[in-house]
């Protein structure tokens, strides 16, 4: 057995994740499954705990590379925060600054034909297969 003291954590982990492979190896011998229940209960519980660890790490990486993307968030919010001053992005100054409203030449659009209940408010009370039919049979 290695001085386990001397060890970091993930050389504990890769450690014990070898002799499990070593535990499965010898279990598992000429590729057969072991035959008495003892050693499938150990052999299951050795697979298990391998894919525990895998997960944990899946888990971790994932967890990394969430965190990086929050930092770039975290980021750029900054840098526009830095870059307005602290001014709302959306407020309308008075002055050089402010910019006049787009607009649409209203005679060159088509005239707005509403459907019928479209301009209604308030609740429906029509079921799902009320509704389907109904559009099926506009349609």
């Amino acid at each position: 057995m290695e001085n386990t003291t001397a060890m970091t954590d993930d050389d504990i982990l890769r450690y014990t994740q070898d002799k499990r492979k070593q535990l499965v190896d010898t279990l598992v011998a000429d590729g057969k499954m072991p035959i008495d229940s003892e050693s499938q209960n150990v052999l299951l519980s050795t697979l298990s705990d391998m894919d525990k660890q895998a997960m944990g790490k899946k888990k971790i990486a994932a967890s990394a590379a969430g965190s990086e993307v929050d930092r770039l968030v975290a980021t750029a919010l900054v840098t526009l925060t830095k870059e307005l001053k602290g001014r709302n992005p959306y407020e309308q100054l008075d002055g050089a600054d402010q910019r006049p409203v787009p607009m649409v030449d209203r005679s060159l659009l088509p005239p707005a034909e509403l459907a019928p209940g479209e301009s209604e408010v308030g609740i429906v009370n029509e079921k799902y297969n009320d509704f389907v039919t109904r559009i099926e049979n506009e349609g």
